[in-house]
């Protein structure tokens, strides 16, 4: 199986090194890009696909339920995670609702990651 290519979107660079280190731990051959914004997220989608995405709810330039609104429009089966640290019942619902395959809270815990991995391994390879 070829390496997985990931973004992660979160404007906090202290949550984006934790995610990156719990994903080289999983697999050391992930290839993963960072976008520190709602708007890069959607430039970076635009030009490079990507096998996963974890994208931050709290963001300063757009909240990451509009952004994933914005991703499934470019590309309407993108596997998408949300993460956050405010995991309200709203937050999680909304974003199942709106095509969100799955929710992490933060801090990243690395079962929860390889849970997402493994969640978008299982679909691949039913498709």
């Amino acid at each position: 199986m070829k390496p997985l290519s990931i973004l992660i979107v979160d404007d906090n660079i202290a949550a984006r090194k934790l995610l990156r280190s719990v994903l080289a731990g999983i697999d050391q051959r992930t290839m993963i890009s960072e976008a520190t914004s709602g708007a890069e997220a959607i430039r970076h989608i635009k030009i490079s696909l990507c096998n996963i995405v974890f994208l931050d709810i709290e963001m300063p330039d757009k909240n990451g339920l509009e952004v994933l609104k914005e991703i499934l429009v470019e590309v309407p089966d993108q596997f998408v995670v949300m993460v956050s640290a405010n995991a309200t019942i709203v937050n999680v619902k909304k974003s199942v609702e709106l095509g969100g395959k799955g929710f992490i809270v933060k801090p990243y815990a690395g079962e929860k990651v390889k849970a997402a991995l493994a969640r978008y391994l299982l679909i691949k390879t039913q498709a």
